[in-house]
């Protein structure tokens, strides 16, 4: 890529004038191509995808170079401001010289303009989620339940209400549950076509590998639960076979985990959390067999540990012994290959991790699955870049943010802007996105709505689909999404960048 030609400026000077301003954009261009130019060198995805690859690039460089004054100058000349031109970066900035007078005003437009990044995105989108009859709205995931078979008629009510997604996950139930589920959602599909020709949207069959989730082991026979509390120790010992226990008169309160490796890099001072964040201490002693924990905060004054709950240990490095891909999921891949549409990799660290899928894909099958990297860990956000730069040799792909335990590994206050960070570079790199965990849980599971979750349902809608979870009122959580998408109709792409007032004001 080709810098813009510029003058000799004093640099220190503040942006007094159109001049100046034409200047520092200038010089930001041509920084922000020096950047995408040595991003090239490193990434073979980009040759193979040049204008999401080169544009992801553009928006990292943007983010790092920008200025308070420099957005502040921009806002004076009425010129667009740099958040909203993160689908096409280098584009909009030329347009931006152009439109305060660059010398040559002739100077083609060769960088990806809106309507093509809008087209790419929408492209990638159909390609992973299936077509809907609204493309204005976000596609609704749900998540399937083995209870569901019971009661087959939930399925039908299911694609009735706009499920474009049924979601499998393969952490629960065993292969024969799973294809009961697809056969019902097949043939729920064959009904309702009956019942009404014009229903041409397949639904998609999208399968959760179960990943390597750190989950606490047995107890005990005797023993359902293990009380904890505020100030207590927790003791974690290294054999998986060990069999928990309460409290005693020579020890902690013990356990054991299903992943013991682990427990390898742990270090004191190392963050612990169990049960969504539940109980939340530090490691305060490290020995050959074990490791304590001191518990800092507890979610109530006493809380009832139960087998099979996670465990997070966002500062021990865990992703460097315990691979994404484990060993079951590789023995279950060839089911999923035939039964699914789409494949997440659940608890995703690094690029190598998709690569790894792919290598056991090309082998299994020549069909045509779409992937998606769950971003539910630190280390996949540090490495999100990369993992998208290498999601982008897939056919299909797209990201997950998993926030249930994104906000365990990053911390409740940070999840806020870490998913819209996200969802901001998955815009720049044309990714479909799923917005996901918790989205209508209570009026899914109670059949009424809070105030906050209808908030964040609203702030799905910038994703490409939203993941609902199980519950007895998931119909009415469908429609509720439909609803609040179809009274918001606008476009999608350009919904929240436009900002646009949504209600009537009497007398203007």
């Amino acid at each position: 890529m080709k810098p813009l030609q510029n003058v000799n400026y004093d640099q220190t000077q503040t942006i007094n004038s159109r001049v100046q301003l034409k200047y520092q954009l200038i010089d930001l261009y041509n920084e922000i191509v020096k950047k995408v130019n040595e991003t090239n060198a490193q990434f073979t995805t980009i040759q193979k995808v040049p204008m999401s690859g080169q544009n992801i690039s553009a928006y990292i460089a943007l983010e790092k170079l920008r200025t308070k004054e420099l957005d502040q100058a921009l806002m004076l000349e009425g010129l667009s401001s740099f958040n909203d031109i993160h689908p096409h970066v280098l584009f909009s900035l030329k347009k931006m010289i152009n439109n305060i007078h660059y010398p040559n005003t002739n100077e083609t437009f060769d960088n990806m303009d809106p309507e093509e990044a809008k087209s790419i995105k929408e492209r990638r989108s159909r390609s992973l989620f299936g077509v809907r009859s609204d493309g204005n709205s976000p596609t609704v995931m749900v998540t399937l339940d083995c209870s569901m078979l019971d009661n087959p008629a939930v399925f039908m009510d299911l694609l009735r209400s706009g499920m474009g997604v049924a979601r499998i996950n393969c952490a629960h139930d065993h292969p024969n549950v799973w294809n009961q589920m697809v056969e019902q959602v097949r043939f729920a599909e064959k009904m309702l076509i009956q019942e009404d020709p014009s229903y041409t949207f397949p639904c998609k069959i999208y399968m959760d590998l179960a990943g390597p989730k750190i989950r606490i082991g047995r107890f005990s026979p005797e023993y359902n639960t293990l009380k904890v509390m505020k100030g207590d120790t927790l003791r974690i010992n290294v054999d998986p076979t060990f069999l928990g226990h309460p409290k005693t008169e020579f020890e902690p309160v013990a356990i054991s985990i299903t992943s013991p490796k682990a427990l390898k890099n742990v270090t004191i001072g190392d963050r612990a959390y169990f049960d969504d964040g539940k109980v939340f201490g530090e490691v305060c002693t490290r020995e050959e067999n074990y490791i304590e924990i001191k518990i800092i905060d507890t979610q109530t004054e006493i809380v009832k540990l139960k087998e099979g709950k996670g465990v997070n240990l966002p500062d021990s490095l865990v992703y460097l012994n315990v691979p994404s891909l484990t060993e079951d999921d590789v023995r279950i891949l060839p089911i999923l290959c035939e039964l699914a549409d789409i494949i997440g990799l659940s608890f995703v660290h690094h690029p190598r991790d998709l690569i790894k899928l792919r290598d056991h894909l090309k082998v299994l099958t020549d069909k045509k699955i779409g992937v998606v990297a769950k971003i539910e860990t630190k280390a996949s956000v540090f490495h999100l870049t990369k993992i998208m730069m290498e999601g982008l040799n897939f056919a299909s792909f797209g990201v997950m943010i998993a926030r249930g335990d994104l906000a365990v590994e990053i911390g409740y206050t940070e999840l806020t802007h870490v998913q819209e960070s996200i969802l901001r570079l998955c815009q720049a790199s044309h990714i479909p996105v799923i917005w996901a965990t918790g989205v209508l849980d209570r009026l899914a599971k109670k059949g009424i709505p809070t105030r906050t979750e209808l908030t964040d349902a609203y702030m799905g809608l910038r994703a490409d689909c939203i993941m609902l979870n199980k519950g007895p009122f998931i119909s009415e959580a469908v429609k509720m999404i439909q609803n609040i998408a179809a009274s918001v109709n606008t476009d999608l792409y350009n919904r929240f960048a436009k900002n646009k007032l949504a209600i009537i004001q009497y007398g203007y």
